[in-house]
């Protein structure tokens, strides 16, 4: 392009021919603009899509390591479970957690009057007596907890009534996932010191649920008439969807309830 301007001529057949004049530096602007403009195009379509990427990477890290937090927190849950065994004084209590029936564990751990005494003059009888296997307990399955991140309990609370036999047992749901209700329904256990397993009677409109963020739930329980108060070790609180899919599951110990 030289020095001068381009003319455009334009004709129109019902006026007369018009005439326009055009630098060639507005030409030129114009092509280097178009250019321009799709490069920056280019360029915020290839970082749009690189932020979406990173964005995914840190969304899958986020869900790993919400899931890798709910498993510490089942395992720390546990381990309190066996902490407050191992600080009661009950020895009815402390075998179970050896998983043994055997008088003779207990004696290891507290001391029994009269054993000393007693050891000497049966040591002989004992070596000739055959050994009798005690039943294994499997610990892992009585105390075992599990929590799927979807609902939380919060506030658990028991309260003995006149009657030791009926229990009033509060606590709060929480729905983690509010932006959709949960509904279900919960089941209560006692679990004996014995490492047996009942089931609590209650109403089943007390223990039916439908949440959006939080509902407090109080309950009046039974225990089973061949279980009494002294001997339990712990309530199990069971949660289930309406679907019968089990999303939580803890024990609360009693000792740790009645302080």
């Amino acid at each position: 392009m030289g020095k001068g301007k381009f003319s455009v001529l334009v004709m129109r057949d019902d006026s007369s021919v018009k005439r326009l004049r055009i630098s060639p530096f507005l030409i030129r602007f114009t092509i280097y603009g178009l250019i321009l403009l799709l490069l920056a195009g280019a360029g915020g379509t290839y970082a749009g899509y690189k932020f979406w990427k990173e964005s995914s990477s840190l969304e899958s890290q986020k869900t790993v390591l919400a899931e890798e937090l709910v498993e510490a927190k089942v395992k720390i849950e546990r381990l309190e479970n066996i902490e407050n065994i191992l600080k009661s004084d009950d020895p009815t209590e402390l075998q179970t957690l050896l998983g043994s029936f055997n008088p003779d564990a207990v004696s290891l751990i507290v001391d029994v009057p009269g054993k000393d005494d007693k050891t000497a003059e049966n040591s002989e009888e004992s070596k000739k007596e055959p050994e009798v296997e005690c039943p294994k307990i499997d610990l892992t399955k009585i105390l075992q907890s599990e929590d799927e991140g979807v609902i939380g309990v919060n506030d658990f609370n028991l309260k003995k009534t006149e009657k030791d036999e009926i229990l009033n047992i509060g606590f709060e749901l929480t729905n983690l996932k509010p932006e959709k209700t949960l509904s279900g329904d919960l089941v209560l256990f006692a679990i004996g010191k014995d490492s047996t397993v009942h089931g609590i009677k209650a109403s089943k409109k007390e223990m039916d649920f439908s949440i959006q963020r939080y509902k407090q739930v109080n309950v009046t329980a039974q225990l089973p008439q061949e279980l009494s108060f002294a001997e339990v070790y712990g309530i199990r609180l069971v949660v289930n969807t309406s679907a019968g899919k089990k999303i939580f599951s803890e024990i609360y110990p009693i000792a740790k309830l009645m302080r």
